[in-house]
């Protein structure tokens, strides 16, 4: 289990705590954090769950997959640091990690 901090572009700051394997989109959806509706349900077709991962935690996360890479691709406000809430899994590593909520 690790604690995530969600930063919505409005400034919101929401924290809570995801136990190993779950993805930082059901932490979201768990909080009400209508910016970040996972509205595909989790399968990365949508891009509804595009967050901007803080610097820090970049490197801790396992590679993206070709769709997520794809999906991020067609998104005009896409960052360096972008990835898709609902294809980052929990583990111990993640424990403190910060995502800013992107504005789809």
């Amino acid at each position: 289990m690790g604690q995530v901090t969600y930063i919505e572009n409005c400034g919101t700051v929401h924290e809570t705590d995801i136990a190993n394997g779950q993805s930082l989109l059901d932490g979201a959806l768990s909080l009400g954090i209508s910016s970040m509706p996972g509205a595909c349900g989790g399968d990365a077709v949508c891009a509804t769950c595009h967050c901007i991962v803080d610097d820090e935690w970049s490197d801790k996360l396992n590679d993206m997959s070709e769709d997520e890479f794809f999906m991020l691709q067609s998104m005009d406000n896409q960052q360096a640091n972008s990835r898709l809430a609902c294809q980052i899994r929990m583990k111990d590593n993640l424990d403190g990690m910060i995502v800013v909520v992107a504005d789809n």
